[in-house]
């Protein structure tokens, strides 16, 4: 058949590269260029659908960019499913449909669906003009290109999972993306890749190489040549391993050539010692002795590799500086230590780092991290316990080798580590309950002694002992219920006995039913799954059983955290912190932070899901007397309702994301570790090859950019910020009320929280209802917002306080008296001599109370006052009324704002951290304008100006006494 591309082959001549050609196809996005003198096949839409083949055709070029033959669409799927070569030049690979109409071609809208079913998830643009130069080991692409737009793949490489089981596992590596070519900004970070190489090494695609010239614009002869030699070549997989990824002195390290390539007699292997010395040219060495790493460079013609062991250096590892936390930061060597981390395993096999590991790329990228401001690295396992310790005790050598070997890179750029040893529940070895079988805690503790013992003389790691745990059943991750084991049963049963001792049996039995509202004898049975329902008729549930077992979950993690805590011990080094790992779900009814922080050293919070509750969730998960690290953060990704596009941009997710990093100090925070350094492409989840600072193909997200300039902020100034000065007002949170069904707890704390802050100008403190009574803080205003009930302790303690001095403020009923009534649907109510609507929408006008009085009540009590409200303002849409309220316990207490502003909009966040010589000002922007803030520090009487650029933050540290900026 004739073609109107010069130079190109007529079909008689088969050669093995097939061009898809039709007359008037439009070109989308494309990447423009000449096939002149190259040799293909050209095809029509009816010559793919019947020709395409991996057999006839070596690779298969789509000229057009984002567009292609929807028609063709299931031949081009069975190409690449018979492991088929594909170079697409231009745009969003299959993305714009074409069809043939009577009048010609139409393009059909974008969807995703077609390169979603290719595990290309989502696209975004790059703004090429932020790029100052392009980068490349192939001249020919930097010297013969030009790019008008470039589009960002994000791609998913695992399509199953391997522990199906386990909510934290990977799948299959199924292929490897490399970035040809890079585009750099104009501090040399790389933030784009106009072509990229994705290499199919197993499962569905195998054997196929895609190559993506993902960019609109000119590409060249000699670069499009380059394109084609490469990718016609199909998937290659071409490395050397290590057998230890540490050695000790004396031993013999083992190399192993991992690879698809046929013939590899040509292969070129050279080692050299840490001092830059080659000690062996092949795959054989003598014994090691010099302390350090050790480089592996091989090659075969245009295929390389780079690896790398340690061989042990103990020195090293005791260079590291231990870290210790007060109430407020962490501090090493008598200094502040303000944390801007990251969570860190390997940029090539992810979580399977201490299976595969390579050290040399972990030192590259250990030394990337150093240079952006990462003084703190999380890492740790979270799926695939029993192949790390098949059975208990068996810890795998070359697990714990790389884990030696990891501590040693992290030692040569004096970063600490955070190690996790467990993720959403921890394995069981055959056990039938995580928390309490002794069997599986018992292998548990031996697991992380395997760990532990190693390194008792490392100051400068840090133990989190689970991420993001749940109690206790495997089928109701990230809720609190019963799994219904006899371990569990008979726990139950004892911590029914002790907390609520009886003379006889009869005589508690008796006492539980009264509690639970219920004549059933099976008390001691645990509560059913239909006991947790939110329903609107009770039958036969017994609802209040379900509060004592959410407070039983809360002591059974606490006493499994002890137990943790002695396996840690156990290696005698009292200078290495422990924490847990908890999510949003922990200001709830999982492992709740409020309970088990007395028994960590800091406490951390994942801040992942409650996006307009940021500093809500600061404050919940800050206990009086520890450190709180936000120790994962990132943005979870969300689609359209139509799933074609996501719903933020890229640079929408890092404004969003520098919220939460500012924040992160703002609300009486230590810091931050953000989740993930580089993007997993092997989790079969679409959400988490969306989430990291770099990704899949190498290339920085701009949500990097907030964390560099946070990171240098605080490397800067963080030592000014010693002596955090506590918060004059503290809420106590309703734990009784939330840990019980029809509970709307959470949202009361959650509008306590915006109102103090956002519309009042006062931060707070937060302390649980069930630790009120051992607070030692001198709060002037406690807050207790829309309880509903209290502990006798909690009440006794309240009162206890307002004769001291303080004000408390309380909001609806709290006491079980025959004067409550259910709330209207609008009620009013006089405040400070105005008359407030405040109306109940939804579920709460059948759920909710108030009190039996009418009118704001205010009580004397000793030296204090006690301030009543009969409606739970917290759960009524009027933010004005819960507003005055507020303000009218604050001026009752004499606290008030150390600051005013102009304009005054809680569309912008002020939140002022007062230390001893320094107050730090964030403030954090909801608007979608940028703000120019007028502020007087009312103590120093200094004012000054800011910007706030839309939907982000700023920052600012002025001298407490003169009002100086010091920022």
């Amino acid at each position: 058949m004739a073609t109107a591309l010069p130079g190109v082959a007529t079909a008689q001549a088969r050669p093995r590269v097939a061009v898809f050609e039709e007359h008037g196809f439009p070109r989308i996005q494309s990447a423009d260029f000449s096939l002149e003198g190259v040799s293909v096949t050209v095809l029509t839409e009816q010559d793919l659908i019947a020709r395409l083949n991996p057999r006839d055709f070596k690779l298969f070029i789509n000229p057009y960019g984002s567009a292609f033959p929807r028609r063709a669409w299931s031949a081009i799927l069975k190409y690449l499913r018979e492991g088929g070569n594909w170079l697409n030049c231009g745009g969003v690979p299959l993305s714009r449909p074409v069809v043939r109409t009577a009048s010609g071609w139409r393009a059909e809208p974008y969807q995703a669906s077609y390169h979603q079913r290719l595990g290309i998830t989502h696209f975004f643009p790059v703004e090429v003009q932020k790029i100052s130069k392009y980068q490349s080991a192939h001249q020919e692409l930097t010297r013969d290109f030009d790019a008008k737009a470039i589009y960002e793949l994000y791609v998913r490489l695992s399509s199953t999972s391997t522990e199906p089981d386990e909510a934290g596992s990977d799948g299959p590596h199924e292929g490897v993306v490399e970035s040809l070519l890079f585009g750099l900004n104009g501090e040399g970070r790389a933030i784009a890749a106009p072509i990229v190489q994705i290499d199919r090494w197993q499962a569905e695609f195998k054997g196929g190489r895609w190559m993506f010239a993902n960019f609109e614009g000119r590409l060249g002869a000699d670069a499009l040549r380059v394109l084609i030699h490469k990718a016609s070549q199909g998937a290659v997989r071409f490395r050397v391993r290590s057998e230890f990824a540490c050695y000790r002195s004396g031993e013999v390290p083992q190399l192993s050539l991992d690879t698809n390539i046929n013939n590899v007699v040509n292969a070129i292997v050279e080692v050299r010692s840490p001092s830059h010395r080659v000690i062996a040219r092949g795959m054989s060495l003598e014994p090691v002795t010099e302390p350090g790493l050790y480089q592996i460079y091989a090659e075969m013609g245009e295929y390389n590799h780079r690896s790398g062991f340690w061989v042990y250096d103990e020195p090293l590892l005791m260079r590291g500086r231990p870290l210790r936390a007060d109430n407020h930061f962490f501090y090493r060597d008598a200094k502040v230590f303000p944390v801007t981390g990251a969570t860190y395993m390997a940029s090539d096999v992810h979580r399977r780092f201490l299976f595969e590991p390579n050290a040399s790329v972990w030192d590259r990228d250990f030394r990337a991290m150093k240079d952006a401001g990462v003084n703190m690295v999380r890492t740790g396992i979270w799926t695939g316990w029993k192949r790390y310790m098949p059975r208990p005790g068996a810890v795998d050598e070359g697990v714990l080798r790389a884990f030696e070997a990891f501590l040693l890179t992290a030692a040569k750029y004096d970063i600490p580590v955070i190690f996790t040893f467990f993720a959403f529940l921890p394995e069981t070895w055959g056990g039938v309950n995580a928390y309490l079988d002794p069997r599986s805690v018992k292998a548990q503790q031996q697991f992380i002694e395997a760990f532990t013992k190693r390194c008792g003389h490392i100051n400068n790691v840090i133990w989190d002992f689970i991420n993001e745990p749940s109690f206790c059943s495997p089928k109701h991750l990230w809720n609190c219920r019963p799994n219904y084991d006899e371990y569990e049963k008979a726990a139950w049963k004892q911590w029914l006995t002790e907390t609520y001792p009886g003379a006889s049996d009869e005589e508690h039995v008796g006492q539980l039913q009264q509690r639970w509202r219920t004549a059933r004898d099976d008390v001691y049975e645990l509560p059913q799954l239909q006991d947790f329902e939110s329903v609107h008729l009770i039958d036969d549930r017994q609802p209040l059983k379900t509060l004592d077992y959410r407070l039983f979950a809360q002591d059974m993690f606490i006493r499994w955290t002890q137990q943790m805590t002695t396996a840690v011990r156990s290696n005698r080094n009292p200078h290495q912190l422990i924490t847990v790992g908890q999510d949003e779900a922990g200001l709830g009814d999982s492992p709740n932070i409020q309970f088990f922080a007395p028994h960590v050293d800091f406490t951390s919070l994942h801040n992942w899901w409650a996006n307009d509750d940021l500093v809500w969730d600061s404050v919940l998960a800050k206990t009086p007397l520890k450190a709180s690290l936000m120790e994962e953060t990132g943005v979870m990704f969300y689609e359209r309702a139509d799933g074609d596009k996501p719903w933020r941009s890229e640079q929408e997710v890092s404004n969003l994301l520098e919220r939460k990093l500012a924040l992160s100090f703002a609300a009486d925070g230590a810091g931050f570790i953000e989740w993930i350094w580089n993007t997993n492409p092997y989790m079969n989840s679409t959400n988490e090859v969306g989430i990291g600072f770099h990704r899949v193909d190498g290339t920085a997200k701009p949500e990097l950019e907030p964390f560099l300039a946070i990171a240098k902020f605080m490397d800067r100034h963080g030592q000014l910020l010693r002596d955090r000065q506590a918060e004059p007002v503290v809420m106590v949170i309703p734990h009784t009320h939330m840990f019980q069904p029809r509970s709307f707890a959470q949202e009361a704390t959650r509008r306590c929280v915006r109102a103090m802050y956002y519309h009042c100008g006062v931060p707070m403190q937060a302390v649980s209802e069930y630790t009120f009574a051992k607070f030692v803080g001198e709060a002037k205003l406690i807050i207790v917002p829309s309880p509903k009930t209290l502990t006798a302790e909690c009440w006794g303690a309240l009162l206890e306080r307002v004769k001291r001095g303080a004000t408390v403020a309380i909001s609806g009923p709290f006491e079980e008296e025959e004067s409550w009534l259910p709330v209207q649907q609008t009620e009013s109510l006089a405040i400070g001599g105005r008359d407030y609507s405040v109306r109940f929408e939804g579920e709460k006008i059948q759920r909710i109370e108030k009190a039996g009085f009418t009118q704001i009540k205010r009580s004397s009590v000793g030296l204090g006052s006690l301030i009543q409200s009969p409606l739970p303002l917290e759960l009524g849409d009027s933010i004005d009324a819960l507003m005055t309220f507020y303000r009218m316990a604050i001026a009752r207490a004499r606290v008030a704002p150390i600051f005013t502003v102009t304009p005054k909009t809680p569309a912008v966040l002020v939140l002022p951290s007062v230390f001893r010589n320094v107050v730090l000002y964030t403030f954090v922007s909801e608007t979608n304008r940028d703000t120019r803030m007028q502020v007087t520090d009312l103590s120093s009487k200094k004012r000054f100006s800011v910007s706030v650029p839309a939907g982000r933050t700023a920052m600012v540290i002025i001298n407490r006494r003169t009002g100086a900026i010091l920022t």
